[in-house]
Parts: structure tokens; C-alpha cells; sequence
């Protein structure tokens, strides 16, 4: 497997099986067609098609590696989640200790921690957890005589590490698909060939006979229904390589 070959097409690696599999809906649907224009769209043609999309889309995601991926990122928001009723209990413990303590909750990372647990940033998360965890060891003599605890100081406090193991796993799965993507960007190659084969016939097939099947065949008009549906949020957005990088 050669690593030096250059991609010969623009998407992103993780949109070219979802393309292809658009591409192999309309051929199905349109074999008719394609075998009075040529003998070579037979349904082997289809099937071999097909079986290229399935293999891009295995090498790209593959079933193991993807949940070993969900695995750890559900592990991973369960715990940056856990955080937030910490987060609101220790906004009442300053508002408690205002007299000897003159911090807000802004002041004190309160609110940028919320505010990077609800974007699911976890390198966020781990910069403002870091930040609260030293004011309150800064203030801690101040703060347990209104309620903090020494188990809620202990669970922030391992909460950094659990995150940022999770959060390096994350990266390590994503950085290995890639280097496996890589080392096989001919196979991609390959299909990204098939699809633009079929298309430049679906063009010449429907460019005056049927518009909207027209657009079916149209790579901008199809890399734009690719984008739209992979940007739809959903839990397993990492699944197309979206994990940040480990700190």
C-alpha cells in the first residue's frame, strides 16, 4: 500500500462513501437508462459499484474502531456532564461567600467551564476545570465553612484526569484511521473515479430530458447534500473524525 499518492479529488475523505452511496441510489434506480446508453452499466457494473462504496466506507469506518469511538466519547460527556450540578453548587458557595470572598462565578471559571461542557469541547473543558480546580485550592479555607466539601473538591479534581485520558483515546482512534486512510487513498482514488464516471453519463443523459435528475448526477449539487447531512449535529459526530486533538 503506497503512502505518497495524492488525492485526486477535493471532498473529504469521510464524504466520499456517503457521495458514492447517493450515486449508487440513483444508478439502481436508473439502470435502464444507463445499459441503452452503454453495455458496460450492467448490473454487474452495480453490484461492483457497490461493493467499492462498502469497502470505502468500511476503511473509513470501521465498525470496531467506530465503537470503541462512541465507547469512549459517551464515557467522555458523561463525565464533562457530571460536572454541572458541581458547577451550580459551588455558585451558590460563593454567592455564600461573598463577604469574604469577592468572586463571581464568571471571575472564578465557573461559567467558561459550563459554557465548554455545553459545546462538548473537551480541551476546553479541561483548560477552565484546571483553572477552577487552582482558585479553589486558593480559596478553600473560605469556601468549606459555607459547604464545599472535600468530595466535591476530590471529584473535580479527578474529573481532569478522566478527561483527558478519554480525550487522548479519542484522539488516538481518530489519528490511527486517518494514517489507515492514508496509507490506502488509492482505493478512494478508485471510487471517486466510479462516481464521477457515473455522473459524467447521468449528465449526459438527463442535461435536457430531466432537470432533477440532472442535479442527482451534479458533484457541487452532491457535495452540498453530503455536507448537509453530515453537519447535522448528532451523538456520533466524532464517528467522522470530528475528536479534538489530545493535550
Amino acid at each position: 500500500m503506497g503512502t505518497n499518492v495524492s488525492r485526486d479529488y477535493k471532498a473529504k475523505d469521510e464524504e466520499l462513501p456517503v457521495m458514492a452511496g447517493y450515486v449508487a441510489f440513483s444508478l439502481e434506480r436508473d439502470l435502464a437508462d444507463f445499459q441503452a446508453f452503454s453495455p458496460i452499466f450492467s448490473t454487474g457494473y452495480l453490484t461492483a459499484f457497490t461493493t467499492q462504496t462498502q469497502q470505502v466506507n468500511e476503511l473509513i469506518f470501521p465498525a470496531t474502531e467506530t465503537s470503541r469511538l462512541r465507547i469512549v466519547t459517551q464515557r467522555l460527556y458523561s463525565t464533562m456532564d457530571s460536572l454541572l450540578d458541581p458547577l451550580a453548587r459551588i455558585s451558590g458557595y460563593l454567592t455564600l461567600a461573598k463577604k469574604n470572598l469577592a468572586s463571581s462565578p464568571s471571575q472564578f471559571g465557573v461559567v467558561a467551564l459550563r459554557n465548554k461542557i455545553n459545546a462538548r469541547d473537551a480541551e476546553g473543558v479541561l483548560k477552565t476545570l484546571r483553572v477552577l480546580n487552582d482558585n479553589i485550592a486558593s480559596h478553600k479555607a473560605i469556601l468549606q465553612p459555607v459547604g464545599l466539601s472535600d468530595d466535591m473538591i476530590a471529584l473535580l479534581k479527578n474529573a481532569v484526569d478522566s478527561i483527558n485520558a478519554d480525550n487522548r483515546e479519542q484522539y488516538k482512534i481518530v489519528s490511527a484511521r486517518r494514517e489507515l486512510v492514508h496509507a490506502n487513498v488509492g482505493i478512494l482514488n478508485g471510487l471517486y473515479a466510479s462516481i464521477m464516471e457515473v455522473c459524467n453519463v447521468g449528465k449526459v443523459l438527463y442535461k435536457t430530458s430531466d432537470p432533477q435528475k440532472l442535479q442527482e448526477y451534479t458533484y457541487t449539487e452532491l457535495i452540498k447534500r453530503v455536507r448537509l447531512v453530515l453537519s447535522t449535529p448528532k451523538s456520533a459526530t466524532v464517528e467522522s473524525g470530528q475528536a479534538g486533538s489530545a493535550k
